[in-house]
C-alpha cells in the first residue's frame, strides 16, 4: 500500500469516530470493515461460528471490552511468535482455513480479545497494570476473557512500562511473556483505543494476543550453531595515545560474556586455557541473530538492556533464554584447556584440542613457516577448513615496529586470548543431558488409617460429622457400637445439607450450617494443571487418603492436560451442625423423628452375626466386591426393604449433573439424573482434562449406587407431604463416593467392616415395622 493510500485509510478511520470517542457504526465488526489496515480481523470475524459472532456483529447494547488488532499486529504475531503449528502459517491461512480445528481454535483466540462480560465496558484507564506482585511472582494485573471455561479462564495480563512517563504506561500481555502488544494511535498522534459503539469499548492494539495453549512451550534450547561468516579485512583500529601497547577492543565478548554469566569463571587467575576470541570490529557481531531484525552486537545489547532492567522480563525473557544457551555454547567452543597455543607453536595440523565444552574440538592452522603466514583456527566440524574463520588478527604496529594495539599472544594470568576475525563457526550443537540415574525405590507411604470399630471410623472421618451428630441427638450410641462384621453407607455432610434444605424437606427434619472454606472447585483444574512442579505427598489419616500436591503456581492454564489425582481437592475442611428441626428433638413429631433416626441404621448391613439376622455370609465387603442381592439393613426388618448395590458401567466425559445410564450388572435398568461425577471423585479415573470443554475424557468406570426396597417413611402419607423432590432428585438412589471409599474397619490385613459416604440420605422405611 503506497503512501497515499495509506493516509486515506486513515483518514476514513478518523471520520468514522464522532466526538466522544463514540463510533457510527452499528457494530464493532461494521467498524473493523470500514477499516482497511483490518482485513485480517474481517476474514477472521466471518469465519467464526455464529454464537461467537455476536459479541461483534450484535447491533444491540452489550457493555463489553474488546480489542481489535491491526493487520501489521497479526503479521507480527505470526512472524515472532511460536505459533505456526497451532493457528497456521500466516494470518491469511488462520483467518480463512474453515477445518473444525482451526474454526475451534479461531473461535478461542477472539474469544481471548472479548474481556470477560462481567468487567463491563473499560476503557484504558479503567484497565491499570499497578497491582501488587500476586503468589505467582508475576507483575501486572490479570482481567479474565470469554476464553476458556467457567472455572479456568484465560487471562490478559495488563502492566506497565517503567520507561514511559503519564498515561501511556500500560500495554497488554498475552498467554506469554514474549506476547505483548501495545495500545496504538493514528498517525496524527489520535487514540485509536477507548471508541465506543453500542455500549462497547473498543481498543486497538499492535499483535494478536495468544493464549497460553496455543503457543508451544520451547524445550531447553540445544544451542544451534553460529552461522559461518565469509572473510572481510577487519578495519585497522586507530593507535592509542598511550606509549606502550594496547590489546584489541573486546567491548562486545565481554557483553557476551556478562550475559551468560561466564564472568566468574572466565576471571579464574588459575585458568590455563587458550581462548580464541573476535574483536569489536569482526564481521560475526554484523551478522543477523536469527528471527529478528538485530544482528548479534545489537542482540547482546539488548539481552544486556533486559537483564539489568528487570520491569522488561515480560517483554524479553524468551530471548534472554535463547541467546544464553547459544552463546554459552559459542564462547565455550572458542576455548580450549588443552594446550597453551601461541604463534611460536602454532603449528599446521590435524590435532584436536578438546574445547571446555567437551562436546566440541579446535584444530590449529598455518599457511606456512614464514613469519608473515597466515594462522587460523577452525571447528573440528568444519569439513572445509580453510582460513575463512577464525583467522588470526595481526597487531598493529608503527612504521618503527613499535607494537600499539597487540591482537597476538596475549597472556593473561596463566591463559593466553589470541584476537580473531570472526567465531569459528560450526559449532557441535549440545547433546542432550544423560538420563538421571534410577532414584531409590521409595518406601511405600504408609496407607490411610483403619478405624477399630465402625463408631471410631465415624468420628475420625470429617465427612461425617452430621452423621455423627445425628447418632448423638437420636441416642443411637449403643446400636452403632454393636456394628461390627458389616459394611455401612453413610450420608456425607453435604448429602445432609442437601436433604436439610427448606425446599427439600419442608423445614421439618434437620438445619444444617458450616463454617470455614471450602475447597473450590477451579483448585482441582489447578491442581490438575500444574506441569513440573514440585510433589509433596502426604497422608491425611482425618480423611482416609494419602495425597500428592504441586507447589508450583501457574498464572495460565493449558487446554489439555493429563488428568492428575490429587486427593486433597475432595477434602472437607469445614466445620458442620447440625439442628433438628423445628427447635429440637422435642419439639419433632415422634413418626418424623422415628423415620429420621432410621435413616442412620438403615444404610448398614445387618451383621450375620447379630441375633434374627437373615444375613448370611460376609458382609464386609468393599465397593467393587458387592454383589447384586438385597441385604437386611440393621433395623432388622427384612431384606423386602434392605439395600442393593447397583453398579453400572459408565463410559464417555465426566463432569458434574451428569445423568448415568444402562444396565446395572444385577440386570436393573438405571437411569440416574443430577450425578456430580467429578464431586464424588469418579472423574479421578479418566486420563485427560479439557479446559475448553471443562470435562475429562478417557473414562472407564462403575458407578454404584444404592438401591433401597419397600414404600419409604418420607413418602406422603395420607395426603401429606413429608419431602419434597425439588431440589432432591434420586432420594431412593444415592450414589457412593469414588473419593474416599472402603473406608477400612479393623485392620488392612483382616478389615472387620468398611464404611462408604455416598451423596444422599437412605430413605428409611415406614413406621411401624412390617410384622415378621
Amino acid at each position: 500500500m503506497g503512501r497515499l493510500s495509506v493516509a486515506l485509510a486513515v483518514a476514513v478511520a478518523l471520520l468514522a469516530v464522532l466526538p466522544g470517542g463514540v463510533l457510527s457504526q452499528s457494530s464493532p465488526y461494521d467498524y473493523i470493515s470500514s477499516r482497511s489496515d483490518m482485513t485480517f480481523m474481517k476474514k477472521c470475524i466471518d469465519n467464526l461460528l455464529p454464537k461467537n459472532k455476536q459479541p461483534w456483529t450484535a447491533t444491540s447494547n452489550k457493555a463489553l471490552t474488546m480489542f481489535l488488532v491491526t493487520d501489521d499486529g497479526f503479521r507480527t504475531t505470526f512472524s515472532g511468535l511460536n505459533i505456526r503449528t497451532t493457528l497456521g502459517t500466516d494470518p491469511e491461512r488462520f483467518c480463512t482455513v474453515v477445518t473444525k480445528k482451526m474454526n475451534n481454535t479461531r473461535n478461542a483466540i477472539f474469544k481471548y480479545h472479548v474481556l470477560a462480560a462481567n468487567l463491563g465496558a473499560r476503557t484504558r484507564a479503567q484497565l491499570p497494570g499497578n497491582c501488587p506482585v500476586g503468589p505467582d511472582g508475576l507483575p501486572g494485573c490479570p482481567y479474565n476473557t470469554q476464553a476458556g471455561g467457567k472455572n479456568l479462564l484465560d487471562v490478559i495480563t495488563v502492566a506497565e512500562a517503567d520507561d514511559v512517563v503519564g498515561t501511556d504506561k500500560t500495554y497488554l500481555i498475552g498467554g506469554v511473556d514474549a506476547n505483548y502488544a501495545d495500545y496504538i494511535k493514528f498517525p496524527n498522534g489520535t487514540n485509536d483505543y477507548d471508541r465506543a459503539v453500542k455500549g462497547r469499548i473498543l481498543h486497538s492494539i499492535n499483535a494478536l494476543l495468544v493464549p497460553t495453549r496455543y503457543v508451544p512451550i520451547p524445550r531447553s534450547p540445544s544451542p544451534s550453531p553460529a552461522p559461518k561468516p565469509s572473510p572481510k579485512p577487519a578495519p585497522t583500529p586507530s593507535p592509542a595515545s598511550s606509549p606502550g601497547p594496547r590489546v584489541a577492543d573486546l567491548s562486545r565478548m565481554k557483553t557476551a560474556i556478562d550475559n551468560v554469566k561466564l564472568t566468574a569463571r572466565l576471571s579464574d587467575p588459575a585458568l590455563a586455557w587458550t581462548c580464541f576470541f573476535p574483536e569489536d570490529t569482526s564481521i560475526s557481531w554484523g551478522l543477523n541473530w536469527p528471527g529478528t531484525a538485530r544482528n548479534y552486537a545489537e542482540q547482546g545489547a539488548f539481552v544486556a538492556s533486559c537483564i539489568a532492567n528487570p520491569a522488561f522480563a515480560p517483554t524479553c525473557n524468551t530471548s534472554v533464554i535463547e541467546y544464553t544457551g547459544v552463546m554459552t555454547n559459542v564462547i565455550l567452543q572458542q576455548c580450549t584447556p588443552a594446550a597453551l597455543i601461541t604463534t611460536s607453536n602454532w603449528v599446521n595440523s590435524t590435532t584436536n584440542y578438546t574445547t571446555v565444552a567437551p562436546f566440541g574440538g579446535l584444530t590449529i592452522f598455518r599457511s606456512s613457516n614464514l613469519a608473515n603466514a597466515t594462522f587460523w583456527v577452525a571447528s573440528k566440524f568444519d569439513p572445509n577448513p580453510q582460513p575463512i574463520s577464525g583467522v588470526l588478527a595481526a597487531n598493529n604496529v608503527t612504521s618503527t615496529g613499535l607494537i600499539v594495539i597487540r591482537k597476538r599472544d596475549n597472556f593473561v594470568g596463566q591463559s593466553v586470548v589470541q584476537v580473531v576475525t570472526s567465531f569459528t563457526g560450526n559449532y557441535a550443537a549440545a547433546p542432550p543431558p544423560p538420563p538421571p540415574p534410577s532414584p531409590v525405590p521409595p518406601s511405600p507411604a504408609p496407607p490411610p488409617i483403619a478405624y477399630g470399630s465402625i463408631t471410631s471410623a465415624i468420628n475420625g472421618v470429617a465427612g461425617l460429622q452430621i452423621t455423627r451428630q445425628l447418632i448423638s441427638i437420636f441416642n443411637l450410641t449403643a446400636k452403632v457400637n454393636a456394628l461390627a462384621g458389616t459394611t455401612c453407607y453413610f450420608p456425607s455432610n453435604q448429602a445432609w445439607a442437601l436433604f436439610g434444605n427448606n425446599v427439600n424437606d419442608l423445614g421439618a427434619f434437620v438445619n444444617v450450617t458450616a463454617n470455614g472454606t471450602a475447597v473450590p472447585l477451579s483448585s482441582r483444574r489447578l491442581l490438575s494443571a500444574m506441569e513440573d512442579g514440585d510433589n509433596l505427598q502426604f497422608c491425611v489419616p482425618s480423611h482416609g487418603f494419602c495425597a500428592m500436591a504441586s507447589t508450583v503456581p501457574l498464572r495460565r492454564m493449558l487446554i489439555n492436560i493429563p488428568n492428575r489425582f490429587n486427593a486433597t481437592q475432595f477434602l472437607d475442611l469445614l466445620a458442620w451442625n447440625v439442628t433438628v428441626e423445628p427447635s429440637g428433638v422435642a419439639s419433632m413429631p415422634v413418626f418424623k423423628a422415628q423415620i429420621l433416626a432410621n435413616t442412620i441404621l438403615s444404610g448398614c448391613y445387618n451383621p450375620p452375626t447379630a441375633p434374627g439376622s437373615q444375613n448370611v455370609g460376609n458382609a464386609v465387603r468393599k465397593l467393587v466386591d458387592t454383589d447384586n442381592f438385597a441385604w437386611e439393613t440393621a433395623l432388622g426388618w427384612s431384606v423386602d426393604v434392605g439395600i442393593v448395590v447397583q453398579k453400572t458401567p459408565y463410559t464417555g466425559t465426566c463432569g458434574n449433573n451428569v445423568t448415568v445410564t444402562g444396565t446395572a450388572t444385577s440386570g436393573a435398568a438405571i437411569n440416574l439424573p443430577n450425578v456430580d461425577l467429578e464431586n464424588l471423585g469418579y472423574c479421578t479415573q479418566c486420563t485427560t482434562y479439557d479446559n475448553d470443554t471443562m470435562l475429562y475424557s478417557g473414562c472407564s468406570f462403575t458407578v454404584y449406587s444404592i438401591s433401597t426396597g419397600g414404600a419409604s417413611g418420607f413418602d406422603t402419607v395420607n395426603g401429606v407431604q413429608q419431602i419434597t423432590t425439588l431440589g432432591y432428585s434420586r432420594g431412593r438412589s444415592p450414589v457412593a463416593y469414588w473419593v474416599p471409599h472402603d473406608i477400612v474397619v479393623g485392620t488392612y490385613d483382616n478389615p472387620t467392616g468398611y464404611v462408604q459416604l455416598i451423596d444422599r440420605i437412605i430413605l428409611s422405611p415406614r413406621l411401624p415395622p412390617p410384622p415378621p
